[in-house]
């Protein structure tokens, strides 16, 4: 990720939550118009592994 992306993070992480929700919106709504290909299913197994790695860390940190 770019400097400018990680600065973008943060200042988004420093806007209050109603503003937070705002942008996110409108950034949703522009990425939504962008022409892009059918995920892979290669692709779709490495996010689906990713997600239930996240999940299998966070049970572990909360003691489930």
């Amino acid at each position: 990720m770019s400097t400018d992306s990680q600065e973008l993070l943060s200042s988004f992480n420093a806007l209050p939550k109603n503003e937070q929700q705002i942008v996110a919106a409108e950034i949703l709504r522009r990425a939504g118009q962008w022409e892009t290909q059918p995920l892979s299913d290669e692709e779709l197994v490495k996010a689906a592994d990713d997600l239930f790695e996240e999940l299998d860390r966070r049970e572990e940190a909360h003691g489930n």
